[in-house]
């Protein structure tokens, strides 16, 4: 595991908005959170009420027999900004999420039936907000061939009872990236073992932070993440429950540096702040893109999950 944390400068409107909060007594506070309650939540109720008018259209347009196609296991590598989900996993309502866009993608191209059914692994979860670069999700999908890595076998007809089978698997890329919105972008796919688990077989993850710089004292973070790096058990960070006996928590990291970037710039604008961060974690995607482009058949898969700005993870991985 690889931490790289940059530290930015605070934006002069931040200090002004918490300072004016520190200008109201315990019931104006109390009153002000509650509105917020109530708006988050008639905000949430909207967006709930609407992704189930979604589905339900979807439920009753073009009747799709899957029961016709083999399933496969494949992994796909993508990339997203952050900035207006909920998250990476799906909150069951809670809030929209990236994998909610993805399995919205994945349902409109007849590729999964039931997103509740295709065993879906990702390798990092990323909070609300946070963005990945080359993050890779590990899935049962429909597939056009009768057989080949990642095939189910005991699934859909039997190859006698298929006619004019193609040669070439349907392209995942093209197909999601045309139902996706500009935020999500599918960079790569490829077929999997059934064992393959982009959650459990990544080798290493790399995670990019920015943090305002405040008065943070950058030399003792400094310190402190040097006293990191090695081999730690770190089960103090995890959850209290465990469900697996055999689970283990010591890791490795081998890096954690501390830079400070744009000290000498004034972020006064927030809108220009968060545009320009904006633009950073573009260019880091269409690198990403252009370097999957230059990349040969190989036995690793590379992605990437983590303002956390991105992680980026290796992988043990079969040859496509």
């Amino acid at each position: 595991m690889i931490n790289v944390i940059r530290v930015m400068s605070r934006p002069r409107d931040l200090y002004s908005k918490v300072e004016s909060l520190n200008e109201l007594d315990f019931d104006s506070l109390k009153e002000k959170a509650i509105s917020l309650l109530r708006q988050n939540q008639q905000l949430e109720n909207i967006l709930l009420k609407l992704r189930e008018q979604n589905v339900e259209k979807r439920k009753t347009i073009h009747p799709f027999e899957f029961e016709r196609y083999k399933k496969r296991h494949i992994a796909l590598k993508f990339s997203y900004l952050g900035w207006d989900y909920g998250g990476l996993v799906p909150q069951y309502g809670l809030a929209l999420t990236v994998m909610d866009r993805m399995f919205d993608a994945l349902e409109q191209c007849r590729l999964v039936k039931d997103r509740n059914e295709c065993e879906f692994s990702v390798c990092g979860r990323t909070d609300k907000g946070v963005s990945g670069l080359c993050q890779v999700v590990t899935l049962i999908t429909r597939s056009v061939l009768a057989s080949g890595i990642g095939i189910i076998d005991d699934s859909g007809p039997r190859i006698s009872e298929r006619h004019g089978i193609p040669e070439v698997e349907m392209d995942y890329v093209s197909m999601l990236n045309q139902n996706l919105p500009r935020d999500i972008r599918v960079l790569a796919w490829s077929p999997v073992s059934s064992d393959f688990s982009a959650r459990f077989d990544c080798l290493k993850r790399t995670y990019e932070y920015y943090f305002p710089e405040g008065g943070l004292d950058i030399k003792s973070m400094v310190d402190a993440g040097s006293r990191l790096v090695g081999v730690h058990d770190f089960r103090n960070f995890c959850a209290s429950r465990i469900e697996k006996e055999t689970v283990t928590f010591v890791r490795e990291i081998f890096e954690v540096s501390i830079n400070l970037v744009d000290g000498s710039e004034n972020h006064s604008d927030d809108s220009k702040y968060v545009q320009r961060t904006e633009e950073l974690l573009l260019t880091k995607i269409f690198e990403h893109i252009l370097k999957t482009f230059r990349l040969n058949d190989s036995a690793s898969f590379n992605s990437t999950a983590g303002h956390k700005v991105n992680g980026e993870e290796s992988f043990k991985m079969m040859n496509r």
